[in-house]
Formats: C-alpha cells, structure tokens, sequence
C-alpha cells in the first residue's frame, strides 16, 4: 500500500474504518474518505507508538478510546508473535470497580 503498512495491519484498520465511520459523519460532518484518511493517519501514529514503546523492557500501553478495537492499532508495526500488552482504560476501570 501507498501507506508503507504491512499486510497484517489492514484488517484492524478496516475494522476501526467500519466502526468510527458513522461516528465522524454524524458527530462531525466528515465524508467517507475523511474518516478513512483519519483512521489510517491514527493507525499509522499509534502503530508507531506502539512499535516505540515495545522496545522498552516490561511495558504495557494503557489507552483511552472510545472504540476498543482502535488499541489493535499500537501493534500494527510490532511482530504479531511478539505484541504491547495494550489494556483499555474503561476496562481496567469496571474490573477495579466492581471487585
């Protein structure tokens, strides 16, 4: 792809495309390509975060999305065999409530 992204990363891509499509249009006013440039622009950030953060001994990244798929995306540029531990904060927030 234009993009430099490897084949593995597509898939959680188009999945975050698919579920914040209708959000950027209705919330924002953006059109399909917009939201789809958005998403890859973010995707390409957090991969990279992510890929920077997995060179660190013992790191977890903990986000703060409102989409959980969108935390698939800190692993796009790492080896699959090798992921982040990513958490998402709402996640972690309900377990710590609820016990």
């Amino acid at each position: 792809s234009s993009s430099g992204l490897p084949q593995h990363a597509w898939p959680h891509i188009r999945k975050v495309i698919a579920e914040t499509s209708v959000s950027h249009q209705t919330k924002l006013g953006w059109t399909q390509q917009q939201s789809e440039a958005h998403n890859i622009d973010l995707a390409v950030t957090m991969g990279k975060v992510g890929h920077a953060l997995n060179q660190l001994p013992q790191t977890i990244l903990i986000h703060n999305e409102a989409f959980i798929s969108r935390g698939a995306l800190n692993n796009i540029l790492n080896d699959p065999r090798d992921p982040l531990p990513v958490i998402c904060l709402k996640d972690l927030l309900e377990k710590g409530s609820s016990s």
